[in-house]
């Protein structure tokens, strides 16, 4: 096979390097059909793992050359992660992402302890504090693994939806129009879902409504801990 040589420049979609919330982590980038790119993120936070993780988006109608300002299109009392951009076609659109306790994330550790590790002394009270003020009956609706529509190439959007499985970037489109989700099943324990095994759902309503089809089995002399943040391709 011929070598393929790529000829691109470098740009950069959103820096904030002074700002106490200008952490941005793990883009996707979708283009729509009518040529604007959409990169949507976890950002407006302050670090890999903390309590204040939106997701953001960016907008270009200049392939790339300037982006909009970020605007948190989500943003719960947990940790929005991950987040992943789809074109359904024409001005049809998604954006999925997780909401994570960080309660619930650290096994045995205890909150001080894990942010200890993360963040200076002087942020771990704030941290803390924060996160000892969430009660579970208003964390509990919010976390878990989620998309939002968009029908107007992502100007407004529509009510959320929850999915059955969580992998950062999201499902694929198929080429007879279903969506393809190959992830972790989410549940709020880390451990647990570490150690769950990946499934495949699908759509074939934009992402309305969600079909498990099955699970991916684990390769001999492996462990399932190690199967973390799966995708999928369509083969011709």
């Amino acid at each position: 096979m011929k070598a393929q040589h790529l000829s691109a420049e470098h740009g950069i979609v959103c820096h904030l390097p002074s700002e106490e919330f200008g952490y941005f982590g793990w883009p996707s980038v979708g283009r729509l059909d009518d040529g604007k790119l959409l990169v949507a993120s976890s950002g407006l936070r302050s670090e890999h793992m903390c309590p204040w993780g939106k997701t953001v988006l960016n907008t270009s109608t200049d392939d790339g050359a300037t982006w909009s300002p970020p605007v948190a299109i989500h943003d719960s009392p947990l940790d929005d992660r991950d987040a992943g951009v789809v074109n359904l076609g024409g001005d049809n659109v998604i954006v999925t992402w997780a909401s994570v306790d960080l309660r619930y994330h650290f096994f045995e550790l205890d909150l001080r302890e894990a942010f200890e590790k993360m963040v200076s002394v002087e942020a771990v009270g704030k941290w803390v504090e924060y996160m000892e003020e969430l009660v579970d009956d208003e964390t509990k609706p919010h976390e878990g693994s989620w998309l939002l529509p968009s029908s107007d190439g992502g100007e407004t959007w529509g009510e959320k939806v929850k999915v059955p499985v969580y992998t950062p970037h999201g499902p694929i489109p198929l080429r007879n129009g279903d969506l393809l989700y190959l992830g972790k099943r989410y549940v709020i324990d880390r451990a647990e879902l570490d150690h769950g095994p990946v499934l495949s759902a699908r759509s074939a309503d934009n992402g309305r409504t969600w079909t498990e089809q099955g699970h991916v089995p684990k390769f001999p002399g492996t462990e399932k801990l190690s199967y973390a943040e799966p995708h999928v391709v369509e083969l011709p």
